[in-house]
Parts: C-alpha cells; structure tokens; sequence
C-alpha cells in the first residue's frame, strides 16, 4: 500500500475516512463518467480543491500501487489533482442511484518507456477500461 495524503474539503473528509475502500470500488465507473464529462486537457492550469469559501483538510489515506497509478495518470490527463479528482469521486459515490450497483468495470494501467537517454524521455501511458464478462451459470457446450 501506497501512504500518501489528500486534502478534502471538511464536509467530505469524514466521508471518505469512513468509506475510502467502498467509494475506490467504483472509482472506474466514476472516472468513465469524468472522462466524458471533462476530455483530457491541454493548455491550462490545473484545478485544485481549495476554495477560499471552503476549508480544506489534510487527510492520510492509503491506496494500492494501481489505484495509485490509475489516479495520478487520470489526474495529469484532466489537469486536475488527485484531491479534485477524490473530492468530485466522493460527490458522485454520495449519489444513491451511482453506487446500487457493483461497478460493472475492471481496468489495466500500463506504462512503457519508450526512450530514457541524456537528451530525454517518452513515456507512454494507457489505461484500458473494460466491461466485465458476466459469470455464466453454466459452462458453454
């Protein structure tokens, strides 16, 4: 597990100590949504949390090297952090109607680096987002 901290607002951090583990769950069907709703950004600044109306908390969280990685890749493609990105997860997880169903998704985050010399680096980063194959209650003939 990856320790790190985000900064929330205080009207969510309770939210997201309590239920860190069940709102990941559906952390890949709320990011398909955020892909749709925000293409990936060029030419801009990042957006962060903190609002001067609303006060910010630092929280401890843990996340797996997946998660992790999955997060910060969507984060830098969106221009946004990765307490932005947990902050609006936590607003659409509260929404009863995203979370009556278990996320239908699973992903692969993959990184190859192309090229790592003196004069520069080209990385390539995919996240595959896939539908998952319903279990068949019996084998195919």
């Amino acid at each position: 597990m990856i320790v790190t901290s985000v900064s929330l607002p205080e009207s969510l951090s309770g939210v997201w100590q309590g239920h860190q583990r069940e709102i990941m769950r559906y952390c890949l069907r709320i990011v398909r949504l955020m892909f749709y709703a925000r293409p990936v950004q060029t030419g801009t600044t990042k957006l962060y949390t903190r609002r001067k109306d609303e006060r910010c908390q630092r929280v401890t969280t843990r996340f797996t090297e997946a998660e992790h990685d999955t997060l910060l890749s969507v984060s830098t493609k969106l221009r946004v952090s990765v307490s932005w990105l947990i902050a609006h997860l936590i607003k659409l997880w509260l929404k009863p109607a995203r979370r009556k169903n278990c996320s239908p998704y699973v992903s692969n985050y993959h990184q190859d680096v192309n090229y790592a010399g003196g004069s520069g680096m080209a990385v390539a980063e995919s996240i595959f987002i896939w539908k998952k194959i319903p279990p068949h209650s019996k084998p195919p003939p």
